[in-house]
């Protein structure tokens, strides 16, 4: 898993997300910053199997929105 200048707190927090809800370890998907906000962080999550896919659509990736003041992920979007 890839990480770019992702706090470990809330790292864990989209990593024990991922794991429960998409049963994914961490070998499984990069993480990278799409919005680093004070209130809401943006996470772009891309799951290895989309990495060299030739299909269309989004596959398994999905976008993760990260409440800071609740310290939870408040969000899953699929890409289209």
């Amino acid at each position: 898993m890839k990480q770019e200048q992702i706090s470990t707190d809330i790292l864990s927090v989209v990593k024990k997300y991922l794991n429960e809800n998409k049963g994914w370890e961490d070998d499984d998907y990069t993480v990278h910053i799409v919005t680093d906000g004070d209130e809401l962080k943006v996470f772009e999550i891309m799951h290895k199997s989309d990495i060299d896919s030739i299909k269309v659509g989004g596959g398994q990736s999905v976008e993760l929105h990260y409440d800071v003041k609740k310290n939870k992920i408040v969000r899953e979007l699929g890409y289209q």
